[in-house]
């Protein structure tokens, strides 16, 4: 079936496929992931522009107000390329499968993805590092590659609130509960079954 994901919130993945979460009716979606046209001209883009940018006015960067208006133009250009990527992910029909995974599977899908959450949350505080880093070497030193590496990783740090990183982080947490709230259930039957068995309550089969 072709759904539209921007209703859906990326939750992680199954043999390289992304798995998304459907708010509505609270369903799992796989998607059968094919790379698009936009998709690969967005994170493209970026790389294209300052190879041109570097080419052309190279001399201009040698001044500290250069350096910096080339961050400053850097932020937006990364802005809007991480919009763009993640606008052409969830704002067109997308060939997707209803997921159905047994119990054990869910619990393993959901604990790994719980992980991957907490590696997210140390990169949105390492990132901020990486750049303010690389764009300090770029703004002492005037090497132009370093100011291309901290625009780099600023579209990442931007695709990650783009892809709803906490909303996601939120579902994961309550499926988690959900299953560990159904494995209480089934301890506390199990048990109260084993009770009437002992005493007498209800027939041995």
């Amino acid at each position: 079936m072709k759904k539209y994901l921007k209703n859906k919130v990326p939750i992680g993945t199954i043999d390289k496929n992304p798995v998304y979460f459907d708010k509505k009716d609270s369903s799992l979606y796989i998607v059968r992931k094919k790379t698009s046209f936009l998709e690969t001209a967005g994170s493209s883009l970026i790389m294209i522009i300052y190879v041109i940018i570097g080419k052309v006015n190279s001399k201009y960067y040698l001044t500290i107000l250069g350096r910096y208006q080339f961050l400053m133009i850097g932020i937006l250009i990364s802005f809007i390329t991480a919009f763009v990527v993640c606008y052409a992910t969830f704002h067109r029909e997308r060939e997707v499968e209803k997921l159905q995974l047994e119990e054990k599977a869910m619990r393993n899908f959901v604990l790994r993805e719980r992980k991957n959450i907490l590696f997210t949350y140390l990169s949105l505080i390492i990132l901020p590092l990486i750049i303010i880093f690389f764009a300090y070497l770029f703004i002492t030193y005037g090497n132009l590659p370093w100011g291309v590496v901290s625009v780099l990783f600023m579209t990442i740090y931007f695709m990650f609130f783009y892809n709803k990183i906490f909303l996601r982080g939120k579902i994961i947490n309550n499926l988690f509960r959900q299953l560990n709230k159904e494995l209480e259930n089934k301890k506390k039957t199990i048990v109260t079954l084993f009770l009437y068995q002992t005493l007498d309550l209800i027939p041995t089969i």
